[in-house]
């Protein structure tokens, strides 16, 4: 009834509006075939293929639901992340967003799991870069199948810099000389919906950074925004050029107008400063960098919701998943999809 209830009100608040806003899916319909559960060895799905059929124990992963599919008659369970039960995975993702490092993370895990369960975890410090990594792919590969239908009317393009450790610098120094002090993350955001398109780690400020920038946010949005908007630098018109020769571009410096791009510094740049990657000081890894970089990206896009969009997050306003409660939720329908 609850759910209902919700429905409705959304219905109401959305009739009127653009189709780009489609109808968030309650992550508690996982049982649903439109959630997405089928089997994985045949490809049946519906509820006249796909039953319940017991619980799977397991001492480290974890317990977990069984499937039965009627066609191929073979059972299966969730897939999942790795070899872990799934709060080790959605605790360490949350940690690293709070700005602990691995090693942090890692031995946080271990008394966690000593409080709770009273067992040992084996746990270091490359397991927890390994899980970050693995799901990061898994919703990078997500976006990329994903079609979404919906008109995009304006990207705002900028970039963030990021120290990376002295040690790096000198090991650097002794091969090349280098002209900057940072590493630097390109991101482009849709202005309508907030749906951070994309971030890039580079050892450079140049168009090179900007290009790839634009390229995989057209890649994986699957489309092209009417005009473009930047802080008057460059390289990201000439990234933009590159990929979009006839495209509408407003450019315009902070002297001339300081909030030209306000909703990139404002929704994209303070919430990296408040998460994990501005918490740390330097990084020694352009490479985690950028998982970490896009682990942000994800919880911004799929678990941050905003009163402007109807209590919607970003992913959901687009059409690109339903709305999640937590990391478990999102964790579950990336791993059906």
């Amino acid at each position: 009834m609850l759910n209902q209830v919700r429905l409705d009100e959304f219905l109401g608040k959305n009739r009127s509006k653009n189709k780009a806003c489609v109808l968030p899916i309650d992550a508690r319909q996982r049982e649903l075939v439109d959630f997405g559960i089928s089997c994985r060895y045949c490809g049946a799905r519906g509820e006249e293929w796909i039953i319940k059929r017991g619980v799977r124990h397991n001492t480290k992963k974890g317990d977990a639901q069984r499937w039965y599919c009627k066609r191929c008659g073979r059972r299966f369970s969730p897939k999942r992340f790795g070899n872990y039960p799934t709060w080790v995975i959605s605790a360490t993702l949350s940690l690293l967003l709070k700005g602990l490092n691995p090693s942090q993370v890692a031995n946080e895990l271990r008394l966690e799991a000593k409080r709770h369960d009273n067992k040992n975890l084996k746990i270091s410090r490359q397991t927890v870069c390994n899980i970050a990594e693995r799901f990061v792919r898994a919703v990078l590969d997500y976006e990329e199948r994903k079609k979404v239908d919906c008109v995009f009317r304006e990207w705002q393009i900028d970039d963030s810099p990021q120290h990376y450790s002295q040690q790096l610098d000198r090991q650097l120094a002794k091969t090349k000389k280098h002209d900057y002090d940072f590493w630097w993350l390109t991101n482009i955001i849709d202005t309508e919906s907030f749906y951070w398109a994309v971030t890039i780690a580079s050892d450079k400020r140049d168009a090179d950074a900007s290009e790839k920038a634009v390229r995989t946010a057209i890649k994986r949005l699957k489309g092209v925004p009417d005009i473009w908007r930047c802080d008057g630098l460059e390289s990201h018109i000439a990234g933009i050029k590159r990929v979009l020769l006839n495209a509408v571009i407003f450019s315009k410096t902070k002297t001339e107008d300081f909030g030209h791009i306000n909703l990139i510094e404002g929704v994209v740049h303070s919430f990296l400063r408040s998460k994990g990657v501005k918490k740390r000081k330097k990084f020694r890894s352009l490479k985690f960098l950028q998982i970490l970089a896009d682990l942000t990206r994800i919880f911004h896009n799929f678990l941050r919701s905003f009163d402007s969009l109807g209590g919607l997050t970003p992913a959901a306003k687009i059409g690109m998943a339903p709305i999640f409660r937590s990391w478990e939720e999102l964790l579950e329908y990336i791993a059906w999809h």
